[in-house]
């Protein structure tokens, strides 16, 4: 398996070839938030909390299933990629009744 390098928030990082962003950018002390993500579950691309940005893409990228590429330009926190994770959590929030977790079962 050969390595890709990419750049992460102005640092070049090199990283085995299949590698997601996700991965390349917390081994660089990185710090996505994630929400449907975790060592043991299958990254669904569900909660959209990690997004980044990568240079020459339209929109905003799940960094959680998006593979790093050879020359790959990611800003991870940027306006627009703040305004975004704001904007699924509250969207997220607004979806959800959390007056049940003051409830305790008796």
């Amino acid at each position: 398996m050969s390595d890709v390098t990419l750049q992460i928030d102005g640092r070049d990082v090199t990283v085995p070839e299949g590698t997601t962003l996700l991965d390349a950018c917390g081994g660089q002390g990185g710090d996505i938030p994630t929400l449907c993500y975790g060592d043991t579950i299958t990254p669904k691309n569900a909660c959209r909390v990690c997004m980044v940005e990568v240079e020459g893409s339209r929109v905003l990228v799940p960094s959680c299933s998006r593979e790093a590429e050879d020359g790959m330009v990611v800003t991870t926190r940027s306006e627009r990629v703040d305004h975004a994770r704001k904007m699924v959590l509250e969207f997220l929030g607004s979806s959800v009744d959390l007056s049940l977790t003051d409830r305790v079962d008796e």
